[in-house]
């Protein structure tokens, strides 16, 4: 979506890559993440997303309507596995901050996905993204992942909604 939500490009990845992937058996999975320059107040590919916050299917979370369109598209070429987002447990500091949102953010995010993916692909499988495990160590904090099943456990809604994922990512 380089300039605004009603843009879709599905030029990164040839789809003749992901043809000759699944006729050798090989199982594709998706890494969802990155905020467009135009979607977030500061501009930031790391940012949380405007309008996060809103229900999946709110025509202003462009996150929600950008998933749903993403899986809707992959899904007719057999593609149902994907990752939402990579390392959000890395802080300023510690390396390379790839999502700039705390622990609280990014269970909207996993949220949104989980919704809006299973929306329109029931087959679609939601991972949490990997971690790095090593951050928390050496800064003596709670894993990340606890953390994180500790806010949503908040959730009224999360047991119903399989605690909005399918699997956990490990590097």
């Amino acid at each position: 979506q380089p300039t605004g939500p009603d843009d879709f490009d599905t030029s990164a990845v040839p789809e003749q890559y992901l043809q000759s992937d699944q006729e050798a058996h090989r199982q594709v999975v998706g890494l969802i993440k990155g905020t467009p320059v135009w979607a977030s107040p500061s501009g930031s590919v790391g940012a949380v997303p405007d309008n996060i916050q809103l229900p999946f299917d709110d025509p202003q979370n462009y996150y929600g309507a950008f998933v749903m369109r993403l899986v809707r598209y992959y899904s007719a070429i057999g593609i149902h596995d994907w990752i939402i987002m990579n390392e959000p447990d890395v802080r300023d500091g510690e390396g390379v901050v790839e999502f700039q949102g705390d622990v609280h953010d990014y269970y909207n995010m996993l949220k949104v996905a989980y919704l809006a993916a299973k929306s329109v692909d029931p087959q679609a499988h939601i991972q949490i993204a990997g971690t790095t495990w090593w951050t928390d160590w050496v800064n003596r904090r709670v894993s990340y992942i606890y953390r994180l099943l500790g806010v949503i456990s908040t959730d009224p809604h999360a047991a119903e909604n399989h605690w909005y994922f399918d699997g956990i990512s490990l590097h």
